[in-house]
């Protein structure tokens, strides 16, 4: 790819999180408001959820990862389990503990968990730099 808006992993990180983020978003509304369930639990459910999509479009999309997914499979895993527990955690404290509405727990997890993803990615799972330039193409050969 040539030098541009997505020539390193960072903007193309923050599309995909982007739509992880807002799919974790829509699916623990529908859980809240559509189900009735409890936002500890609305969002432990869609942030599973989001995950499913998360290490594919991250793999391939975001770090274009050659990493074997033996290797980055159990790492993304380890990194979903940590996010899975803030994601229970902090609408759990937020909302059952000190009574705040769902509604900022569900946004203070849609800020914190993919800052803290985008360390974790990029250094422990697919080992590839968010500000890295891809490496340039080979100019093509032209005559003998």
């Amino acid at each position: 790819m040539r030098a541009g808006l997505l020539a390193t992993p960072l903007p193309r990180f923050l599309v995909v999180g982007a739509l992880s983020t807002l799919t974790y978003a829509m699916l623990a509304h529908l859980a809240l408001a559509g189900l009735g369930w409890r936002a500890d639990v609305a969002s432990l459910a869609a942030y599973a959820l989001a995950a499913a999509g998360s290490y594919a479009a991250h793999r391939t999309v975001t770090f274009r990862s050659r990493r074997p997914h033996r290797a980055a499979g159990w790492r993304f895993a380890l990194v979903s389990v940590a996010g899975y527990g803030l994601a229970f955690a902090i609408p759990w404290l937020l909302t059952e503990r000190l009574r705040w509405a769902p509604i900022a727990a569900t946004g203070l997890v849609c800020v914190a968990i993919p800052m803290l993803n985008a360390l974790a990615l990029s250094r422990f799972v697919f080992e590839v730099r968010l500000l890295r330039r891809a490496a340039p193409s080979p100019e093509p050969r032209h005559g003998l």
